[in-house]
């Protein structure tokens, strides 16, 4: 616990933007910990690079964007959201419990959901975009 208050204080305090930068300022303070470690502790307290940068996605604001959901048959939906947002956006897809999603692939401004099986696509799109 220790460890994980460590890290979220300094996620704050700090703009790191790479995992031996964090891990560099946790041994100063005499907490040492492997990057495999470190990647899984991330998943665990739902930190993700957003904008560059490793930030705790529970501290953010739920994301006001503007965004477009296309489909794409048989099994995949585009979205298209602000520069910067598609990982933070992604990450609480998956989170989700969204119908249908097999999961996501995040780049800077799009996210391609997968859907299975394929007939959900229709039922995935519209709960998507209620959630958005």
């Amino acid at each position: 616990m220790k460890t994980e208050t460590a890290i979220l204080r300094l996620l704050k305090q700090h703009p790191i933007s790479e995992q031996a930068q964090l891990q560099g300022l946790l041994e100063a303070e005499g907490i040492h910990v492997t990057q495999s470690t470190l990647s899984r502790t991330f998943r665990r307290l739902s930190v993700a690079k957003v904008g560059g940068r490793y930030q705790h996605l529970a501290s953010l604001p739920a994301p006001a964007v503007s965004f477009s959901v296309h489909a794409a048959p048989p099994n995949l939906l585009v979205v298209r959201v602000p520069p910067g947002q598609a990982s933070a956006i992604a990450l609480r897809l998956d989170q989700s419990a969204l119908p249908g999603l097999a999961g996501t692939i995040a780049g800077d401004d799009t996210i391609l959901v997968v859907v299975a099986p394929p007939e959900l696509l229709e039922e995935t799109r519209t709960k998507l975009m209620e959630i958005m």
